[in-house]
């Protein structure tokens, strides 16, 4: 997607000094990183080259930063064409997606075989040719006036974030996961709590640990076409669901070296887990580690919706005072009765913090796959019990609010179009924290305008980025509507950021034992696993779309 102007497309080069807060050493209290001398830029002179408007796009190859033309490939693609003249056109790779072009050739070392899927596996007697291990990062770009001109609230540090865990607990989630935690191997330290970690100049604060100490080729982006191109190298590829590398089977199949997927979050659906399955890709999610997260902001927007809030702020920006027109849209929650599509940790932690709000006449409604033991009901929205539907489409028709807190699936790619919508009482309150596609762009929209809908309030989007003619971008009332938002706050990547870190150390320290938490694991040695035997059926896994669970970009 187009960038702002002046936002970089991929990380740049900067003095360790200009970039305290996230430069890592060996040592506990240093915060040094990769010298300037090494290849660095330094950050005036990156100013300079944007101010001139002479900036190119840069990408981090190691600690070197590169330009699309570096020596780097210049030397792979002289080894393609090589290759080519000597026959190797069974080797030549194109990019996961048609209309970007082909990616940057990758030839396989001596000693390498072809094996099932495209893949190639290296032989025991040629390990020594292995090439050295690629991670691909795919974040979301840096803010608009320049990562080091961030005003924090609180100052990165020790005292910048309230206790991570939940509960009270240091070391564990309410329900006794444990949390994330830095690899206790490692000589680097951490980065500094509350430092924005998630954008391109971040770099989910893994520089050091994988460059320095486990000598991994690093390679940070927020640009989906030079992600598309890494692809061909990379044996790990990290992506966030608010900034989602979407992974279909082609693009997969296309990524001859890729070992593993991680998602920097909760919701892997932008993979295709059944091509991944098939292939033998692992993909890892960083289970619960923004779930509340997300569950604050569905109660906060749905609180915005029924008290009518957003309106009457802007009564109040346009001069007016306008008393009758805030409140003639204005409801309590109290007494109303709220439902919940799906109801894992995200699901429970909505109904968990709505509660204080219906009070003890309002009601609580689920589906879920399956329902749940009575005690585990029972003890939904702080043991005030929630009713059991086998079917959506018997539940809303009782709700006031309906939560969507399903994954994306070939079930419920769609589900909330003008069918179900028209089932749902007239003038509730539709929030969709999930994704996307579950809702139907044109059908919600038409609801709102026709007051079958009270409100539409959505942190998800379909596609993202979304484009700038999607229709939720010109709703004219009863929405509450925020970019992919809800799950990288400050607290939440500071721990989506050690979970990252906790699986890529194991994966490269240890290949092959993957003894990151089992929790986390969604496609393991191509079967469901952890989250994902929870969360997704046989039937779940299926393609969303023939051939493709991803948009066409």
């Amino acid at each position: 997607p187009p960038s702002s102007a002046g936002t970089p497309r991929a990380r740049r080069a900067s003095p360790a000094k200009s970039r305290a807060p996230l430069r890592l050493s060996a040592s506990a209290g240093g915060r040094g990183g990769a010298p300037a001398e090494d290849g660095g830029r330094s950050a005036a002179s990156a100013r300079g080259e944007r101010a001139s408007g002479g900036a190119k796009s840069f990408r981090k190859w190691g600690n070197k930063p590169t330009t699309m033309l570096s020596a780097a490939r210049r030397r792979a693609a002289s080894c393609y064409s090589a290759a080519r003249a000597a026959g190797g056109a069974a080797w030549d790779r194109h990019n996961g997606r048609s209309g970007t072009g082909a990616a940057c050739p990758v030839v396989p070392p001596p000693g390498t075989t072809a094996k099932k899927g495209g893949r190639r596996a290296l032989s025991t007697s040629d390990s020594h040719t292995r090439p050295q291990p690629t991670a691909l990062l795919y974040l979301y770009p840096d803010p608009p006036g320049g990562y080091d001109n961030i005003r924090y609230l609180r100052e990165p540090g020790e005292d910048a974030l309230p206790l991570a865990a939940e509960g009270g607990s240091a070391a564990c989630y309410p329900d006794g996961q444990r949390l994330p935690a830095w690899p206790s191997s490692s000589g680097v330290a951490p980065p500094l709590p509350g430092a924005l970690l998630g954008c391109v100049s971040g770099e989910l604060g893994l520089r050091a640990l994988l460059t320095e100490e486990l000598g991994v080729e690093l390679i940070v982006t927020c640009d989906e076409k030079e992600a598309r191109e890494a692809l061909g190298v990379a044996q790990v590829v990290v992506s966030q669901p608010f900034w989602p590398l979407y992974l279909d089977s082609e693009a997969l199949r296309g990524a001859e070296n890729l070992e593993l997927v991680v998602t920097a979050g909760v919701g892997s659906d932008h993979t295709d887990l059944a091509a991944a399955r098939e292939l033998g890709i692992d993909v890892v999610e960083i289970t619960q580690s923004n779930s509340s997260s997300v569950a604050e902001h569905a109660v906060m927007q749905a609180l915005s919706l029924v008290r009518n809030f957003l309106p009457s702020r802007q009564r109040v920006i346009d001069g007016e005072w306008d008393i009758a027109g805030c409140v003639s849209q204005a409801y309590d929650v109290l007494g109303m009765h709220v439902g919940t599509v799906g109801c894992g940790r995200i699901g429970h932690g909505v109904l968990e913090r709505m509660a204080p709000f219906v009070g003890p006449s309002g009601r609580f409604m689920y589906t879920e796959q399956h329902k749940l033991p009575p005690k585990n009901e029972a003890q939904l929205g702080l043991g005030k019990g929630a009713h059991y539907f086998s079917e959506v489409a018997e539940m809303v028709p009782h709700c006031d609010v309906v939560f969507v807190n399903a994954p994306l699936t070939a079930q419920t790619d769609g589900l909330f179009d003008r069918d179900m919508i028209s089932r749902m009482r007239r003038g509730a309150y539709l929030i969709n924290t999930a994704r996307g596609r579950i809702c139907d762009a044109q059908a919600v929209t038409e609801a709102l305008e026709s007051g079958q809908l009270g409100g539409y309030a959505g942190d998800v989007w379909y596609p993202q980025p979304a484009p700038i003619d999607h229709p939720w971008r010109s709703l004219s009332r009863g929405s509450a509507l925020t970019p992919h938002v809800s799950g990288t706050t400050l607290s939440a990547q500071a721990r989506y950021a050690t979970g990252v870190a906790e699986v890529l150390h194991e994966h490269f320290v240890h290949p092959g034992r993957k003894r990151w938490p089992e929790v986390y694991n969604v496609v393991k040695d191509g079967e469901r696993a952890g989250v994902g035997a929870r969360s997704y059926s046989e039937e779940a896994l299926e393609p969303i779309v023939s051939g493709t669970a991803m948009p066409a970009r």
